[in-house]
């Protein structure tokens, strides 16, 4: 059963030489590697453009995301935490 669910790595519509620069890319800490929803091949952002508009688009909307106290976000750590703990003991 295991063997199904066993992770295969995908065939590339790369070119070598892009393989390579996609490489090099991916190890260059000013640029954010991402797969596009259209599954039509990798896309590249600088990363600081593109934590900006995560910020603006997505962690700044009032009606997604709210801003917890420390008291409240460490709360919220501990009852992830437990309820991790308690999911591993069950298994």
């Amino acid at each position: 059963m295991h063997s199904l669910f066993k992770k295969r790595r995908n065939c590339t519509n790369l070119l070598f030489l892009q393989q390579h620069a996609l490489c090099f890319l991916r190890h260059t800490p000013d640029f954010v590697i991402l797969k596009t929803d259209k599954n039509i091949g990798p896309a590249i952002r600088e990363k600081d453009v593109y934590m900006q508009k995560a910020l603006a688009e997505h962690l700044s909307v009032g009606d997604t995301y709210r801003c917890l106290t420390d008291s409240q976000s460490q709360d919220s750590l501990r009852i992830l935490t437990f309820q991790k703990d308690a999911e591993t003991i069950i298994q």
